[in-house]
């Protein structure tokens, strides 16, 4: 569920995620505290908790706002994507990518990342294939090769269904650095050996990604 609340005149929404955990955990993200709270866990505490870190929301409310402004795409900026540079031209025909331009239709930033999405699809898809394929060999599992896609998911950035051998990718990866690949590719595969997060599970993930605590804190948006 969904509220409102007033930090001295900074209202902002948050979001109630009842699970079984014994953790209550809480983040800011896209503008909205998003709580992860025990099932026997009350409003009162809940809202102790959001104004015990008030001053850091407030802070850090800021900064997202401050972000979103600079996530504007600009006409003759530089975009780094799948590790390579690309400078926007904005066009009144087709989007296209051509050498190291990219051209693109007018319109609001959403549109135009849903566009960069469609056009660099193929490409993305072939990294993370070639990569999976990468550390399914270094990691010599005893399975076979698992099927891959890119989808749209937002809420995660890789995933794996044991009942489909299949793993799932974000297309929103694709404005992350490329230097975090390594570690969702590592992340998924794990998954084969231990299908939890388990201090094991990442024993396996360290052996082959040793930075990968870099690489989540680079993928994090801005938690608590």
């Amino acid at each position: 569920m969904e509220n409102t609340v007033n930090l001295d005149g900074l209202i902002l929404p948050y979001r109630i995620e009842y699970k079984r955990t014994r953790i209550l955990k809480m983040r800011l993200k896209e503008g909205t505290i998003c709580i992860v709270a025990p099932y026997y866990t009350s409003v009162q505490q809940i809202q102790e908790l959001i104004f015990k870190h008030k001053k850091y929301l407030q802070r850090m409310y800021r900064q997202y706002q401050i972000s979103k402004q600079k996530d504007q795409i600009a006409e003759f900026d530089v975009l780094t994507i799948l590790g390579q540079k690309y400078q926007i031209l904005f066009t009144h025909t087709a989007s296209k990518i051509s050498g190291h331009y990219l051209f693109l239709k007018k319109q609001d930033a959403t549109m135009m990342k849903k566009e960069i999405k469609k056009l660099f699809l193929p490409l993305q898809y072939q990294l993370f294939y070639d990569l999976t394929k990468k550390y399914f060999q270094q990691m010599n599992l005893p399975f076979s090769f698992p099927q891959i896609q890119i989808k749209d998911v937002r809420s995660r950035w890789g995933s794996y269904r044991k009942d489909q051998h299949l793993i799932t990718y974000s297309s929103n990866l694709i404005f992350k650095p490329i230097v975090v690949y390594d570690y969702i590719v590592v992340h998924e595969l794990a998954h084969l050996l231990q299908f939890n997060h388990s201090f094991q599970f990442y024993q396996i993930v360290q052996t082959f990604c040793p930075n990968y605590k870099e690489c989540i804190k680079i993928l994090k948006d801005v938690t608590l």
